[in-house]
């Protein structure tokens, strides 16, 4: 939940997610001219589609805009980091690419710890 609440901006009040993108990217026939500027990373987890297509075995980024199919996919990018790492912060830092990423995911599930 903290990736997500980082990743997507994510409240159980509000969220960035857009299911409606799935309907320009359908409109548009998937073209990469129309979903280049609409975005580059999809969905609650921000999966990027062209990293993670074969581990998602996703045929377009419509496909990750899909709730369950985005969170299977970018938890299961997540548990490859960890299970590369050993490590909670190595494997966000890995999701993410940077140390300030893990550092507000840590703090986030901090504050829900002891909130």
């Amino acid at each position: 939940e903290a990736v997500i609440e980082q990743e997507s901006n994510w409240k159980l009040d509000a969220m960035r997610y857009e299911p409606r993108l799935a309907q320009k990217f359908a409109e548009a026939g998937y073209r990469s001219d129309v979903i280049t500027p609409l975005a580059t990373s999809f969905g609650l987890m921000q999966v990027v589609f062209g990293l993670h297509r074969e581990r998602c075995g996703v045929e377009s980024p419509v496909d990750l805009l899909d709730v369950e199919t985005n969170v299977r996919c970018g938890v299961s990018y997540l548990r490859a980091c960890f299970d590369k790492s050993k490590s909670v912060r190595a494997a966000l830092v890995c999701y993410n690419g940077g140390e300030s990423y893990a550092q507000k995911v840590i703090e986030r599930i901090a504050q829900k710890l002891v909130g």
